[in-house]
């Protein structure tokens, strides 16, 4: 798709990979009309030559990372331009755009402590930076009393310890309670201060930090210093933030507080590369919630950072704005973000609440920007503001670009048992994640499942409602049944009664012994091959089957979950086989079919799962989550992305599930429709 020829603007990549210009600090966006009582921000510098929301196509699939224009990166080498492209776009209309490096920061210790009866070293440090050196910033920094040079955790968790606390503006009027803060000007009366943190307390932190008994260097600043999170404004209008810290050192630059603490993270990385204690190729910076989204953005724009790990981020985060808020999933939507805090991103991404199909970007983005580091989502099974299947959206939407450059095994993703919080066991996934990407240790678990609540097809944009049961978990209603005996084919039609078969005596008596219904459970002991179809069929849904082979099943123990079936019943028909295959789940195979840029192999086009197996042990349940979109199929085995395929020539058609001869069992067999998906009814035509 090309954009209008409007969009074709000096100083834009957008999604098609065009040659940008270098943009300055006079070119950041203009305000757009404010809503209804909403009282405009003053624009920044020179207003640009940005296209207005109106004039950006509407995508309400995820913006493409590796593919511009139709035309797709097919080289490890296209990536860079690429990369720089993107970057530009979210600066243009996500993040703002920020000062480029000093270049002068220096660092002077004022305390230096052992802690821990001397197993650790304490120092806080000032840094000095900007115009005239102008800026300050005090960090604290851990370090292990043996030997170093360490990796090193960079975490915005407050003031270090015996540094005094910076004064604070008080907070905008209703500022975390969801009130619009374009509405007011100038502070509540009386004032409202932000809330003070207890002091962080050295030897606490030398003595039970998990960093430090990683062997890891611990580092500790208060995101504050570098910008207020303050939605307070002045009488024009203007964001009080821009008065205080780094802001006024660069008055001709429009970023959000997001873009200022993470330009606060990049700061300290300059110091570390020259601090003989710590390893520079092992950077690891963390943030939770707010400073999560930071940490995401610090990641996604500093390529010295070698683990992005993010905590919680919520709206504006890792999940995509695509998939979250009101008819998108709920939670923190796009349009909630500018209600609440608008001042966290650049002015331009204002101009699109309500029209978030027309974001030229999405969070997958920043994710995608990371690579070929690593990257990890520590995220929360209860967390009531980081919705899974948002998360799920933006952690598939950049795993091209990883396997692209070989690096898959650094998009990490780990769901711990808590609501919105910093655990032990985000801390255990992380260190254990970093150990393995930075070469330390030998991967100890897998980092690539998701929890059920991420395949909930609810979430969808423009899902329909309500889960459709395939199988009814009592009898074969709505399914036929095809069976090869021998060299003989045999057809049954299944009705609300059960199951009638033609001839009666001979198959009806196989079939008696060979599928069984018992305890919501569907076995399959036949040794022949066939398979179960439903009678109507179906295109754009989330396809959900559970399985398990027996404890003591064959190494090559086969079946597996046929789509868009049709044409006349054979071994086999034609279709689209997402593989069960023991060992092999995750596999799709054109039965007769093609399946561009999959390899022929045995005469038919076969995709290779582009994950490790992810079955579980012989005997135990496993899950399929299979999404098939108009032409693109994906599947999920056990919450693992296993495959996507795409360009497939036919859309819509039955499903069907696969005997082979070996025996398995099924249950919660259940399908969602998608966007434009519904029962086709009973025709068995596809739709080419």
């Amino acid at each position: 798709m090309k954009f209008p020829r409007a969009c074709r603007v000096a100083g834009l990549a957008l999604a098609l990979g065009l040659a940008v210009a270098e943009p300055g600090p006079a070119q950041s966006p203009r305000n757009t009309s404010p809503a209804p009582r909403q009282i405009p921000v003053p624009a920044l510098g020179t207003p640009s030559t940005l296209p207005e929301v109106n004039g950006l196509p509407v995508q309400k699939e995820l913006p493409p990372v590796l593919g511009t224009d139709g035309v797709t990166l097919a080289s490890r080498a296209s990536w860079p331009a690429r990369r720089a492209d993107m970057q530009r776009v979210l600066e243009q209309y996500f993040t703002g755009h920020a000062p480029p490096p000093p270049g002068n920061v220096r660092g002077s210790v004022v305390e230096s402590r052992e802690l821990a009866q001397g197993r650790v070293r304490y120092r806080r440090v000032l840094l000095s930076f900007g115009p005239a050196s102008q800026l300050r910033l005090e960090i604290g920094i851990f370090t292990p009393a043996s030997a170093g040079p360490f990796p090193v955790l960079i975490d915005p968790a407050g003031t270090p310890p015996g540094a005094a606390a910076l004064p604070r503006l008080p907070f905008g009027p209703g500022q975390g309670q969801g009130v619009d803060a374009l509405l007011r000007v100038g502070p509540d009366s009386p004032p409202k201060a932000p809330p003070k943190a207890p002091p962080l307390d050295a030897e606490h932190i030398a003595r039970n930090h998990p960093s430090l008994a990683r062997g890891y260097a611990y580092v500790v600043f208060d995101h504050n210093d570098c910008g207020e999170d303050t939605t307070l404004r002045g009488a024009d209008g203007h964001w009080a933030f821009r008065d205080t810290r780094f802001l006024p050192a660069y008055p001709g630059y429009d970023w959000g507080l997001l873009r200022v603490w993470a330009w606060g993270v990049s700061r300290i990385v300059d110091y570390l590369a020259s601090d003989p204690l710590i390893d520079g190729g092992g950077l690891v910076v963390t943030g939770f919630s707010r400073t999560g989204k930071a940490a995401l953005i610090a990641g996604a724009f500093d390529e010295r950072i070698a683990v992005t790990a993010p905590a919680a981020t919520g709206g504006g985060g890792i999940g995509t704005f695509r998939h979250s808020g009101p008819g998108r999933g709920g939670k923190e939507g796009l349009d909630l973000m500018l209600k609440k805090y608008p001042n966290w991103f650049g002015p331009a991404l204002h101009s699109f609440s309500g029209h978030t199909d027309r974001l030229p970007f999405d969070q997958h983005w920043l994710l995608s920007l990371i690579a070929p580091r690593a990257f990890i989502a520590l995220e929360g099974e209860a967390d009531p503001v980081s919705l899974a299947s948002a998360v799920r959206q933006s952690w598939t939407g950049a795993a091209p670009v990883f396997a692209l450059l070989g690096v898959s095994d650094k998009l990490g993703v780990h769901y711990a048992p808590r609501a919105h919080a910093v655990t032990p066991d985000d801390y255990a996934a992380l260190f254990d994640f970093a150990d393995a990407a930075l070469g330390r240790k030998a991967p100890v678990r897998r980092f690539d499942r998701f929890p059920p609540s991420a395949f909930d097809a609810s979430h969808e944009p423009g899902a329909a409602r309500g889960r459709l049961a395939l199988w009814n978990g009592r009898d074969l209603n709505g399914w036929s049944l095809y069976l090869r005996e021998s060299l003989t084919e045999t057809k049954s039609a299944v009705t609300a009664q059960g199951i009638t078969l033609s001839p009666a005596t001979k198959v009806n008596d196989a079939v008696a012994n060979g599928v069984r219904i018992k305890g919501g459970v569907l076995s399959f002991e036949s040794p022949r091959s066939g398979y179960l179809k439903t009678v109507g069929t179906f295109s754009n849904y989330h396809l959900h089957v559970e399985w398990r082979w027996p404890k003591d099943a064959a190494a090559d123990a086969n079946s597996g979950v046929m789509l868009h079936v049709h044409g006349p019943d054979v071994i086999w028909p034609a279709s689209f086989e997402c593989q069960l295959k023991n060992g092999n789940a995750g596999q799709i195979v054109g039965m007769g079919l093609d399946i561009p840029a999959a390899p022929l192999l045995n005469n038919r086009k076969r995709a290779p799962r582009v994950a490790p197996p992810s079955e579980q042990a012989l005997g135990d349940w496993n899950s399929y989550d299979i999404y098939a979109r108009g032409d693109h199929v994906e599947a999920f085995v056990n919450g693992v992305r296993q495959n996507a395929v795409t360009g497939l020539p036919v859309h819509s058609g039955h499903i069907a599930l696969q005997l082979e001869g070996f025996p398995i069992e099924l249950r919660e067999i259940w399908l969602e429709p998608l966007e434009g998906g519904a029962n086709a009814g009973d025709t068995p035509a596809a739709r080419p």
